[in-house]
């Protein structure tokens, strides 16, 4: 039955390339600017319809967070 779920996850935010989801924990990277990525959250937000937010578990305009036990950063290909 997990598998199911998780495909149709999978396939909800197939059209989003900054959504990656992994059963029920899902991450919305940010590749641009803050309202960029308001946007990116508010049309996935809007795709899960009947999902909702645990907002103890929820981290908002992170520069470093955790997924899936992995550790990941915010990185710039900006050369200085």
């Amino acid at each position: 039955m997990a598998d199911v779920y998780q495909e149709k996850m999978s396939l909800l935010f197939i059209d989003l390339e900054e959504v990656k989801v992994n059963f029920d924990d899902i991450l919305v990277l940010g590749f641009g600017s803050f309202e960029d990525h308001v946007q990116i959250f508010t049309r996935s937000f809007l795709l899960g319809k009947n999902q909702s937010l645990i907002f103890a578990k929820c981290k908002f305009v992170a520069i470093e967070t955790e997924y899936l036990g992995l550790a990941g950063r915010e990185s710039s290909s900006k050369e200085y």
